[in-house]
């Protein structure tokens, strides 16, 4: 698993697999945001995966699916309202982390 500190309490990053939340546990993630669609990428794990093994690791899941180079005013604010609801730190991820990075820049 990759993860790249962007501020004090956010991490970005590419897909990850239900395993990689027990080691979100080290540096003490409690929410996860996926912006890459299901069925984007052949190889990655869907969101219905990584929600369920959040749930019982106590991490908060969103699902919040960016189109490359579609990123509209609503999901910068949504995913805004996401990060001031949540519980920090946060990690987000997409295909390979640029969206993530991205979402929290514009945000």
């Amino acid at each position: 698993m990759s993860m790249i500190k962007l501020a004090n309490n956010f991490y970005a990053g590419p897909q990850i697999q239900t395993e990689d939340l027990e080691d979100f546990q080290i540096v003490g993630i409690k929410t996860v945001v996926c912006f890459w669609p299901d069925g984007e990428g052949a190889d990655q794990t869907d969101f219905s995966d990584i929600a369920e093994e959040a749930k019982e690791l106590n991490v908060k899941a969103h699902y919040l699916p960016i189109i490359p180079d579609q990123i509209s005013d609503e999901q910068v604010a949504e995913f805004g309202r996401i990060l001031q609801d949540s519980l920090a730190p946060s990690f987000a991820y997409c295909y390979s982390g640029a969206r993530a990075t991205m979402l929290w820049a514009l945000s």
